[in-house]
C-alpha cells in the first residue's frame, strides 16, 4: 500500500489556483488515492472554482438540520478538537475547473486552519478522520481538505486598532448639520463618485472615533411608538455589522439604559476616511481629464462636426457635475461635517438561543444630515450603468433608468434559500466591491472565534459564493470594506447583510502573492429565520447580519416593536398593538405561530425589549 507524502511545494501553491485567494493547501484525505499534478490547458496551468452543492445530496440534510452530540456536525468538530487544529471554518462546497460542468464537480468539506498551526502529519490524519467520520454517516464521495485560511470581518484594513477609541461626547448637535445627504437620483451619471453622498443602499461608513475602519450601510429600518395620547412617533435606524463600529476589545453592550450612554455618544460618519480620500483624488483626476478634452475641441470650434458639437456638450455637463461633487467632497474634510447618525443599540458579540452569532448594530439617524425627511426615506440599492447591470444581473425592469434597484417589502424565507435549484441568485452593493452577483450554497458553513472569554464559540451560518468565474479567476463576492452590506435576490427581496469571510492568511508585502489576501473566496451571512413566527419574517429577514452566516437574533428585537420596513413603493405599517412591546402583526399573516418558538421568543422579551423602549 502507498505511503501518504507531504504536498509538494508546487502542490501547496497550486492547487486551488483559480480561487480569489488562492490559499495554501496542508493536507488532504484522497492524496494517495488522487494523486496532483499539474493539469495544464494549452501550456497554462488550469484554474479551479466553487460552486454551490444543490438539494440532492445525502451531507446537506444530514449537516444542516442536526446539532449536539451523535450529529455529524458534532462528530466533525469532535474529530477536529481531538488533533489540536486551530481551525476556524468549515465549509462544504463542490470544487472543480472552471471549463467543466458545475454538476460534476465532487463534493469536498474545506476545513480552514490558522497558518502553521499544525503539521502535515496532523493534518494529514485529520483530514483522514473527517473522511472516516463522513463514512459512519452514510456519506462517502465527499473529501476532507485542508487549507492554509482564515476568516475575517469584511471591514477596510486600513486601521484595526487593538484599544477601545475614545468616546466622543457633547459632538454635534444632531438637529444643527453641514452635511446633507443628498436624495438618490442625484448621482447620474457620475455614479460612483456621487453615490457615496447620498442616502442609498450600501455607501461606506465608519465611526468618528476610527474614520479608517471602514464598512457599508445596510438597511433602513423604522421603530414606531405611542405615546399616552395615541399619538404615534417613529425613529429611523440604519442597520450595519457590530464590528464597522465597535473595534475588537471593546465589549460593552451600546443600550439606552446605560448611564453613560446619557453623555456619550459614538458618532457615525459618512463616508469614512478611505472613501473621502479616493473619491476626492478620483474627482481631481477626472476633472483634469475632462478640461483637457474641453480645451482641445474649444480650439478645434471653426471644425466642429456635429459629433464634436455633441461631445463638447457632454463634457460641458459632465465637468459641471464633477465640480458639484469635489465641493461636497471638499467641504468634508472635517469628520464632524460627516456625521449621519450615531449608534444606538448593540450588544456583545455571542450566540443567540438558535446557535447564530450575534453581530449586529443600529445607527440613529440625524434628520439634519438627510436631504429627505427621514420617514420618506427608501431602501434603494444602486447597482451601476446600464452596462453594468445586464452584464452582471437578470434584473430586468426592476432596475431604474439611474441604475438604482428598488428593495421590495419581502424578504427570501431560509426554505427558498435552501430548497431553489439552480442554487439562489443574488446581488450586493458595497463600498469594497461595489456591485456582485453570487449564488448561496445550500450547505450552511460552520464559523469558529474567539469569544470575550477568549474560548471559542462556533455558528452555522450562511454561505455565499460568487457567481462570476472570468477566464482568469473566480471573482469575490465580497471584499473587505463590505461588512453591512445588503444582500438581495433578483426581485429585490432582501435576504440579509454580509458579516465576514473565508480569505488566505495574510501575507507579507513584497512577495509575489501579495494583495492575494485582500480576496475573499466564501463570504458569510446572517439571514436564518426559518424558527420564527410567521408573523414576523419580514423584519427578521431585514434584521440580519449578512455574510454566508445565519443569525436572527435582531429578529428577537424588532418582533416586538412596530416596525415598518421601507419599501422603494410603499410603507408596510405595523398593526397597532396595545403597547409598544406587543408582537407586530403583518398583512396576510394575522395570528400564525409555530409551536415552541412563540414561547421561546416571550423568554427573551422582557429583556430585549426594555433595551428598546
Amino acid at each position: 500500500m502507498d505511503q501518504p507524502k507531504p504536498p509538494s511545494d508546487n502542490e501547496k501553491q497550486l492547487y486551488y489556483y483559480g480561487l480569489p485567494s488562492r490559499p495554501i493547501l496542508v493536507a488532504r484525505s484522497d492524496s494517495i488515492t488522487n494523486p496532483w499534478n499539474s493539469i495544464e490547458r494549452n501550456g497554462w496551468v488550469r484554474r479551479k472554482c466553487l460552486a454551490a452543492v444543490g438539494t440532492n445530496h445525502l451531507i446537506v440534510r444530514l449537516w444542516n438540520d442536526h446539532d449536539g452530540s451523535g450529529s455529524l456536525t458534532n462528530d466533525i468538530v469532535t474529530a477536529l478538537t481531538r488533533y489540536n487544529l486551530d481551525w476556524n471554518a468549515i465549509d462544504i462546497l463542490r470544487v472543480g475547473y472552471l471549463e467543466d460542468n458545475e454538476a460534476d464537480f465532487p463534493v469536498t468539506m474545506f476545513v480552514s486552519a490558522r497558518k502553521d498551526c499544525t503539521t502535515w502529519r496532523t493534518a494529514f490524519e485529520a483530514a483522514t478522520e473527517c473522511r472516516r467520520v463522513l463514512g459512519e454517516h452514510g456519506v462517502f464521495d465527499v473529501h476532507c481538505e485542508i487549507k492554509e485560511a482564515s476568516t475575517q470581518q469584511m471591514v477596510s484594513p486600513s486601521a484595526t486598532p487593538t484599544s477601545r477609541p475614545t468616546l466622543v461626547t457633547n459632538l454635534p448637535d444632531p438637529t444643527v448639520s453641514v452635511f446633507n445627504i443628498n436624495n438618490t437620483k442625484w448621482t447620474w451619471p457620475y455614479l460612483e463618485f456621487g453615490y457615496d453622498l447620498t442616502d442609498g443602499l450600501g455607501v461606506p461608513i465608519a465611526t468618528h472615533e476610527v474614520p479608517e475602519r471602514q464598512g457599508t450601510k445596510g438597511i433602513y429600518l423604522r421603530v414606531k411608538h405611542s405615546n399616552n395620547d395615541q399619538k404615534s412617533t417613529s425613529t429611523v435606524f440604519a442597520l450595519t455589522c457590530r464590528h464597522v463600529c465597535f473595534c475588537p476589545d471593546d465589549v460593552d453592550d451600546w443600550l439606552p439604559e446605560n448611564e453613560w450612554q446619557q453623555t456619550t455618544k459614538r458618532l457615525v460618519v459618512q463616508p469614512g476616511e478611505p472613501h473621502q480620500r479616493k473619491r476626492t483624488k478620483d474627482a481631481e483626476y477626472h476633472i483634469t481629464q475632462i478640461s483637457k478634452r474641453i480645451i482641445g475641441l474649444e480650439k478645434s470650434v471653426p471644425s466642429h462636426t456635429e459629433r464634436q458639437k455633441d461631445e463638447y456638450s457632454v463634457y460641458q455637463k459632465s465637468l459641471a457635475t464633477l465640480l458639484d461633487i469635489q465641493k461636497h467632497f471638499s467641504g468634508l474634510e472635517n469628520l464632524d461635517n460627516r456625521v449621519f447618525g450615531e449608534v444606538a443599540y448593540s450588544r456583545n458579540y455571542s450566540l443567540g438561543s438558535h446557535g447564530q452569532l450575534q453581530d449586529w448594530c443600529l445607527i440613529r439617524l440625524h434628520q439634519a444630515a438627510h436631504q429627505q425627511p427621514l420617514d420618506q426615506l427608501s431602501n434603494k440599492v444602486m447597482l451601476g450603468s446600464s452596462s453594468t447591470v445586464s452584464r452582471l444581473f437578470p434584473f430586468g425592469e426592476t432596475v431604474h433608468e439611474n441604475g438604482v434597484l428598488g428593495l421590495t417589502s419581502s424578504v427570501v424565507p431560509a426554505a427558498e434559500i435552501m430548497t431553489t435549484v439552480p442554487a439562489l441568485l443574488v446581488g450586493k452593493y458595497g463600498s469594497g466591491s461595489q456591485a456582485t452577483v453570487g449564488v448561496f450554497n445550500q450547505v450552511k458553513s460552520v464559523r469558529r472565534q474567539l469569544a470575550k472569554s477568549s474560548e471559542h464559540f462556533q455558528s452555522k451560518e450562511f454561505c455565499v459564493i460568487s457567481a462570476n468565474a472570468s477566464v482568469d479567476v473566480q471573482a469575490c463576492f465580497s471584499v473587505e470594506g463590505d461588512s453591512g452590506s445588503v444582500v438581495f435576490d433578483v426581485d429585490g427581496r432582501v435576504v440579509g447583510i454580509i458579516t465576514a469571510g473565508v480569505t488566505r492568511t495574510k501575507i507579507l508585502e513584497g512577495s509575489d502573492d501579495y494583495d492575494l489576501d485582500r480576496a475573499v473566496d466564501v463570504t458569510t451571512e446572517h439571514s436564518q429565520f426559518q424558527a420564527t413566527p410567521q408573523t414576523i419574517p419580514q423584519l427578521i429577514a431585514l434584521a440580519h447580519d449578512f455574510t454566508p452566516t445565519s443569525g436572527h437574533y435582531l429578529s428577537l428585537i424588532f418582533a416586538y416593536c412596530r416596525l415598518t420596513l421601507f419599501s422603494s413603493t410603499n410603507n408596510y405599517n405595523m398593526a397597532e398593538p396595545d403597547k409598544d412591546s406587543a408582537e407586530a402583526v403583518l398583512p396576510g399573516n394575522e395570528e400564525v405561530e409555530e409551536d415552541g418558538v412563540a414561547d421561546e421568543l416571550d423568554e427573551e422579551r422582557d429583556e430585549i425589549f426594555t433595551n428598546l423602549s
